[in-house]
């Protein structure tokens, strides 16, 4: 039966050979990705509704610095990318930037943010005297 250690010999210019370097790297990889490199199984949303809004006009998530796509699921603040509304006016009067609405999503949450693969606005509710936010910019 053979020994488990493998013996490193060395070419004289202090380099390992091909093959023995090869395992090296492979063995690695191997033990980095069963240790090393877990993450997080990604939350999935099938048909959920969210609120959904500008992360810096309404949302005001922190480092945000442009008007983007964001929802509220749990009270928590997630950026929103993927297959996000077109054609979306969003300094109109039911605009990303001027009110929060709710939508319905699939997609999941990984690393952070929410990855949709639906994204459906409902229609904007207008609540009769409330004005909508003005924004407070310009694109």
């Amino acid at each position: 039966m053979g020994s488990l250690c493998m013996r490193v010999t060395l070419r004289p210019n202090g380099h390992l050979p091909a093959r023995r370097r090869s395992l090296l790297v492979f063995v690695a990889l191997a033990l980095s990705t069963m240790f090393g490199c877990r993450s997080e199984p990604a939350t999935r949303l099938q048909g959920e509704t969210v609120q959904a809004a500008c992360a810096m006009c309404i949302f005001k998530m922190e480092g945000v610095r442009a008007c983007l796509w964001a929802v509220r699921i749990e009270n928590q603040y997630y950026l929103a990318e993927g297959n996000l509304p077109k054609q979306h006016d969003a300094h109109g009067p039911e605009g990303m930037c001027t009110m929060e609405r709710e939508a319905v999503v699939d997609g999941e949450l990984i690393h952070g943010k929410f990855v949709a693969t639906r994204f459906d606005l409902k229609p904007a509710v207008v609540v009769p005297g409330q004005a909508a936010r003005a924004p407070t910019h310009q694109h």
